[in-house]
């Protein structure tokens, strides 16, 4: 399936879903890629403890705003400047960049299928070109507002098992819905991106 958006100027809203706090050298990055970024950029913020529902907020935000992008943007991340310009040269609806979790050694936050029966495995390495994934992190991540226009709600919310046990987080739910209603997802390849914990990740 594929959707093709109208040719109109960029408005990119560049949404952060934050718990009360963001990291300096985040917000530094935020003010960097601002300057290195010839569209036009509205930064929001949606504060609260519900990190989907933030995600919500800000996704239902740039569709009524008329943007015609959502540049998500955590509140722990580090990157170039030059990173939303490499996201939106891709002309992908859904695109973002691979980074480790917050964990002990290396595990990235992006999925692919590994077989034919749909079983997915955390990719090894950061991809070194443009690939397309079975799922990505929300963290530093770009999408076409044309997606939200077809994706029923909710857009962002969290899967739990049958047994009530937390199982994947909003960055999964909304890539299978992605999925399922024939939206890609891809990973850029963008050096220089972390995740701001003890240590950069």
């Amino acid at each position: 399936m594929c959707f093709i958006p109208p040719k109109v100027r960029a408005m990119i809203v560049l949404g952060v879903a934050a718990n009360g706090f963001i990291k300096t050298r985040t917000m530094a990055c935020i003010i960097a890629v601002k300057d290195a970024t010839p569209s036009d950029i509205h930064v929001a913020c949606n504060d609260s403890c519900y990190v989907p529902l933030n995600r919500q907020k800000l996704a239902q935000y740039a569709v009524d705003s008329g943007a015609t992008h959502l540049f998500f943007v955590d509140t722990d991340m580090i990157f170039p400047s030059g990173t939303l310009m490499q996201l939106l040269k891709t002309g992908k609806y859904i695109v973002g960049a691979s980074y480790n979790m917050r964990l002990q050694g290396t595990q990235l936050t992006t999925t692919n299928i590994i077989n034919a029966a749909g079983e997915v495995e955390t990719l090894k390495e950061v991809p070194t070109e443009l690939t397309q994934v079975n799922s990505i992190g929300t963290g530093l991540l770009l999408i076409n507002t044309h997606v939200f226009k077809h994706i029923p709600k909710p857009w962002f919310t969290l899967i739990f098992d049958e047994t009530g046990k937390l199982t994947h987080g909003e960055d999964i739910w909304f890539c299978q819905k992605a999925r399922e209603t024939g939206y890609e997802i891809w990973s850029a390849p963008i050096p220089g991106v972390g995740h701001i914990g003890d240590y950069v990740y």
